[in-house]
């Protein structure tokens, strides 16, 4: 499965990769909607999961996930418009 970074552009994280602590910024064209942000490891487990509402269409939430291990993980996006995920590295 081709998954390029334009499909997803409107997910932004950074730094990445970084130490567990890292901005996440979502772009949507909804407005004034909840959306679900998940978090997975490298074998799939669930690590982090938040419910947020959008004001407006921009969304930034600085992020603290330094308690999990270095690794690759998966921000996967669910919102009403649909689904995006981006994969990120602690290290």
């Amino acid at each position: 499965v081709h998954n390029s970074d334009k499909e997803h552009d409107w997910i932004h994280i950074f730094p990445n990769p970084n130490p567990g602590l890292f901005t996440l910024e979502l772009k949507l064209q909804q407005k004034g909607n909840t959306f679900k942000i998940q978090m997975y490891d490298i074998s799939g487990a669930l690590v982090l999961q938040t419910h947020e509402t959008l004001d407006g269409n921009q969304f930034q939430k600085d992020t603290d996930v330094s308690y999990l291990r270095r690794g690759v993980y998966f921000i996967r996006i669910t919102g009403k418009d649909g689904v995006g995920v981006k994969q990120i590295i602690i290290n």
